[in-house]
């Protein structure tokens, strides 16, 4: 439509064939960058999922490790410590490898450092706060009570036994 000399376009419409090549090059920029976004996204997308990959497929093989221990020793630092032996260890073992990935958004005190041993061979460490723990500097959290009554409650009456002897 013209109005004197001001030529308007429609906002909805292709614009006069003498401004055909601004709006081809406005439209191939617009796919240029859709493209580019979704290139992005998509490696985005990739990297993440590989890091989850990556970080379940570590859990997994130290889970596996650990699943050789056949005694566990429990100590919270200090000179106290406590091992643990037989059926009580595959349980521990079986807490930790059904637990999940925790966010870790709060403060927790890792205090008992639980190292796993087959033999005298070390296969690992986890630092457990009840149902909490971290292993290869990832928090967990246990489905059930199982650490807290299996290597928490044990280690805390040994220690208030040993202090009232």
């Amino acid at each position: 439509r013209h109005y004197g000399q001001i030529a308007f376009v429609s906002r909805w419409r292709r614009p006069p064939v003498a401004h055909a090549w601004r709006w081809a090059a406005t439209t191939m920029n617009y796919k240029r960058l859709e493209l580019a976004l979704i290139v992005v996204f998509g490696l985005c997308v990739v990297v993440l999922f590989t890091r989850y990959i990556w970080r379940v497929a570590r859990y997994e093989r130290f889970s596996n490790q650990i699943a050789q221990a056949d005694r566990v020793l429990v100590s919270d630092g200090g000179p106290k410590s406590l091992t643990i032996t037989g059926e009580k260890v595959n349980e521990i073992i079986k807490a930790i490898a059904l637990a999940h990935q925790d966010s870790g958004h709060y403060r927790a005190k890792f205090s008992f450092v639980t190292s796993f041993y087959r033999g005298t061979n070390y296969l690992g460490r986890v630092d457990i706060c009840s149902r909490l723990f971290m292993a290869n500097g990832h928090q967990y959290r246990a489905e059930d009570d199982a650490l807290k009554t299996l290597v928490v409650m044990p280690f805390m009456q040994t220690v208030t036994s040993d202090e009232a002897n």
